[in-house]
């Protein structure tokens, strides 16, 4: 069976930062769809076809990235999708389940910010990109 390229959905209302974030995740061989509204990610999330990984900002003008993570529990209309959490918001909710969660990373606002991102986040995404073609054969 030919290799399947991961999905991404970066769900962020900067959309400078989300452009960004995309072109990392597509150089390093993902697929990117980019949400800026809590609302539209969603819908796409409803629509499918799912992504293999959300990277997820928290604090959204709409519903906050916890509403997100919340629905995607709770709501059986939803695909179950491991998650990053990349906000400048840290807060976390009380009796919130973390499992779906692969890791919560401060958003970087400049070079050397994104350069430890990117080692922090690379390796999440080559495991997670494995799981995937794993999942395919």
């Amino acid at each position: 069976m030919q290799s399947q390229r991961p999905r991404a959905l970066i769900v962020d209302d900067n959309v400078f930062f989300a452009r960004d974030l995309g072109a990392f995740l597509e150089a390093e061989g993902w697929d990117v769809q980019i949400a800026n509204h809590a609302l539209h990610a969603l819908g796409s999330l409803k629509a499918g076809p799912a992504p293999h990984l959300l990277m997820l900002d928290l604090d959204l003008p709409d519903i906050s990235g916890w509403g997100i993570y919340g629905e995607l529990l709770l709501n059986p209309a939803f695909p179950k999708v491991p998650v990053i959490i990349v906000s400048r918001a840290t807060w976390l909710p009380q009796d919130v389940p973390l499992s779906g969660i692969l890791a919560m990373v401060e958003a970087p606002m400049n070079p050397s910010a994104w350069e430890h991102f990117r080692s922090v986040v690379r390796p999440i995404l080559q495991a997670r990109a494995e799981a995937v073609r794993a999942e395919a054969e």
